[in-house]
């Protein structure tokens, strides 16, 4: 609605739920925490963005839809097990990754360019497939003693993707510039830290999972709106600052305590 944005949040014994939008730029934000579990959704359209995020219990799940440049990203944590599903269209870019108990599993497909990686690792064993068509790609993987190391930079569309994982943690780097957004997390031992910055229609996210605890950090310009969350122990703190139409939300939930601010 014009510069307009909407926000609701909801707070039930330990749980609390956000949920924004904007259209024009058009973004959605919408976060649900219940239990020790939080929620995270957003979208933006236009340039057309759909974050989504579910934690529950020890359990996350983020997904992420761009449209235009169109890409999604998807990611799910649950115990100790996360899956990564990445999805880009136009360029057309496709990586899934699925982390249970100590085994990972990734896949990525680029269309357009066309290049396809598969890597699956469970228990110990590690399996990778990296198919490369059209131009400049390049995927490289490195097993070392339980560690996994993968980096994959696509240019001319221009995404790379940089993904460690050693001993039970994961490292998962993305930028994209040209469209240019940016996906970075890292995940080590039960933690995982996402980190994601679009310039451009520029929207910047970052989350940070360490433990049983979640930081999400999000940043919108152009459009111009910045969101941070971080949950840690049973903790989730969300902060938002969108500028131009220039409304400030600001949210803390710590134990089982909620707090909201917004200007």
């Amino acid at each position: 609605m014009g510069g307009s944005a909407k926000h609701l949040g909801t707070h039930q014994g330990g749980s609390s739920e956000s949920q924004s939008t904007r259209q024009g730029g058009s973004t959605k934000y919408q976060s649900t925490c219940q239990g020790g579990s939080t929620e995270c959704q957003s979208t933006r359209e236009g340039g057309s963005i759909e974050y989504q995020s579910t934690r529950e219990g020890g359990s996350s799940e983020s997904q992420s839809t761009r449209q235009g440049g169109s890409t999604k990203y998807r990611s799910t944590r649950q115990g100790g097990s996360t899956e990564y599903q990445s999805t880009r269209e136009g360029g057309s870019s496709r990586s899934e990754s699925t982390r249970q108990g100590g085994s990972t599993e990734h896949q990525s497909t680029r269309e357009g360019g066309s290049s396809r990686s598969q890597s699956t690792r469970k228990g110990g064993s590690s399996k990778s497939q990296s198919t490369r068509e059209g131009d400049s790609t390049e995927y490289q993987s490195t097993r070392q003693g339980g560690s996994s190391e993968s980096q994959s930079t696509r240019q001319g569309g221009s995404a790379e993707y940089q993904g460690t994982r050693q001993g039970g943690s994961a490292e998962y780097q993305g930028t994209r510039q040209g469209g240019s957004a940016e996906y970075q997390g890292t995940r080590q031992g039960g933690s995982a830290e996402y980190q994601s910055t679009r310039k451009g229609g520029s929207s910047k996210s970052q989350s940070t999972c360490e433990g049983d605890s979640t930081e999400y950090q999000s940043t919108r310009q152009g459009g111009s709106s910045e969101s941070q969350s971080s949950r840690q122990g049973g903790s989730a703190e969300y902060q938002g600052t969108r500028q131009g139409g220039s409304p400030e939300y600001q949210g803390t939930r710590q134990g089982g305590s909620a707090k909201f601010q917004g200007g």
